[in-house]
């Protein structure tokens, strides 16, 4: 069998062509493996640099000394000598009364939180400290240590009504009466806010009524309702103001 010379001839062409193209394309490949890599352009994106932010590491911030603020969030109003000298001469009346609908029993608490305390008289008529549920002491026996009698307003009793008696947490016998006694700052106190009321100074005023109601958070809320002029005539007030 005899081939052709002619088809020889062009695949010996053909072949030379793919070699050649093989080569510069290899000569290209290896000249981009090995370029110079600092010669390409570094895209970087610009960012706003913000004040900078000091560090503290946590031990530093544990082991740091704590401020502590004593902050006085109701500053206590001052008393004004005209409260001081009508609560110290007992002139002025002064009737309480509670709210119906609230509870007594929150409205006794609060007050021995502020102080007060429950005086009884029994059928001999001795006055006693009624302490707690069981114990009674003649007043005139009270260690001053224990309960400073001087600090309090004895001129200022408020009898409380036998239907109370239950709320106290005091066992009373019966035919005995009951008052309670506050402290001689918590009378000054409230007659100062009720003063900052009225258009006159109290010694203008023979006896005032208020009301005592708690608020959401439970503490002492206090309504002047009225008072009574030293000529007789009843003024309306209706107001609110500060507990003590």
């Amino acid at each position: 069998m005899q081939f052709s010379t002619k088809s020889t001839s062009l695949n010996e062409v053909h072949i030379n062509f793919f070699f050649k193209a093989f080569v510069v394309l290899s000569m290209f490949l290896c000249l981009w493996l090995f370029r110079p890599v600092n010669s390409l352009p570094i895209l970087t994106k610009s960012i706003e640099s913000a004040e900078p932010v000091e560090v503290v590491e946590e031990k530093d911030f544990l082991s740091a000394p704590t401020k502590i603020q004593k902050i006085n969030i109701i500053e206590e109003s001052p008393i004004s000598k005209s409260a001081e000298e009508e609560m110290a001469s007992g002139r002025f009346l002064l009737e309480t009364q509670i709210r119906p609908g609230v509870s007594k029993l929150e409205i006794y608490r609060n007050l021995i939180i502020r102080g007060g305390i429950f005086i009884s008289l029994d059928t001999n008529k001795t006055y006693h400290l009624l302490d707690n549920e069981s114990l009674r002491t003649p007043l005139s026996e009270v260690d001053e240590f224990k309960l400073p009698i001087k600090g309090y307003a004895f001129h200022r009793p408020r009898q409380i009504d036998p239907r109370d008696f239950r709320y106290l947490g005091r066992k009373i016998p019966k035919g005995e009466v009951v008052f309670l006694v506050m402290p001689n700052n918590f009378e000054s106190s409230i007659l100062t806010e009720m003063e900052a009321l009225l258009p006159l100074p109290l010694s203008s005023y023979a006896e005032g009524l208020v009301n005592l109601d708690l608020s959401r958070n439970g503490h002492l809320n206090f309504t002047l309702i009225s008072v009574v002029k030293n000529a007789g005539v009843t003024q309306i007030i209706n107001r609110a103001f500060r507990g003590v």
